[in-house]
C-alpha cells in the first residue's frame, strides 16, 4: 500500500472513530442511568437509523438490528465496548479488514470465552441491567423482533453449524 493510501485510510478511520465516540459520550452524559448496551444500540441508531435502507426496514426492525449488532460489544464494558464497536464500524463502513484486526480479535476473545463457558447472558445481565429489564418487560409483547429470544439463543448456540445457520437467517431478515 502506498504511503498516500495509508494516510488517507488513517484519516478516514480517525474521523470515523471521533464521530462515533462523540455520539457515544454525548449520549452517556445525557443518559447516565442507561447501560452500555442501550448506549451502543442508540449510537448505532443515530449512525444508521435515518438512512434510506433503515427507513425501508422500519423502526422496529432497525431497533432489533441495532441491539443485535451491539450485543456482544456491550458485555465488554466501557471503554472496551465502544472501542470494539468502533473497530467493527471501521470494517463495516471502510471495508478495512486490516485496521486494528489484532486489537479487535483480542477484545472479542473474552466474549468468545464467555460464550464457550455459558456465562454470556449472566455477564450481560450484570453489565446491562437497564437493557435486560427493558427486554424482559418486552418479551411477551408479541413483537416480531424479540430481543429476549435473541439473547437467550446467543447464550445457548454453541454448535457452530447451528450458529452459522442462525446468523444466515438473521442476515436474510436484515436484507429484506
Amino acid at each position: 500500500m502506498t504511503w498516500l493510501k495509508q494516510i488517507f485510510r488513517k484519516n478516514n478511520s480517525q474521523t470515523l472513530i471521533k464521530s462515533i465516540e462523540d455520539i457515544y459520550f454525548d449520549l452517556k452524559s445525557k443518559n447516565p442511568d442507561k447501560d452500555d448496551h442501550w448506549l451502543l444500540a442508540n449510537v448505532f441508531l443515530k449512525r444508521y437509523g435515518n438512512r434510506g435502507e433503515a427507513k425501508q426496514k422500519g423502526p422496529e426492525l432497525m431497533r432489533y438490528i441495532a441491539y443485535k449488532d451491539t450485543f456482544q460489544f456491550s458485555v465488554l464494558g466501557s471503554p472496551k465496548s465502544i472501542r470494539a464497536f468502533v473497530l467493527f464500524v471501521i470494517y463495516k463502513e471502510l471495508g478495512d479488514k486490516e485496521a486494528e484486526a489484532k486489537e479487535f480479535s483480542e477484545l472479542m476473545n473474552s466474549v468468545q470465552r464467555m460464550q464457550e463457558e455459558h456465562r454470556l447472558i449472566d455477564e450481560y445481565r450484570k453489565r446491562n441491567p437497564f437493557t435486560w429489564n427493558e427486554i424482559q418487560a418486552e418479551k411477551d409483547s408479541g413483537s416480531r423482533y424479540n430481543l429476549y429470544g435473541f439473547l437467550k439463543a446467543a447464550d445457548e448456540l454453541q454448535d457452530p453449524e447451528i450458529s452459522e445457520r442462525v446468523q444466515k437467517e438473521l442476515e436474510n431478515l436484515e436484507n429484506r
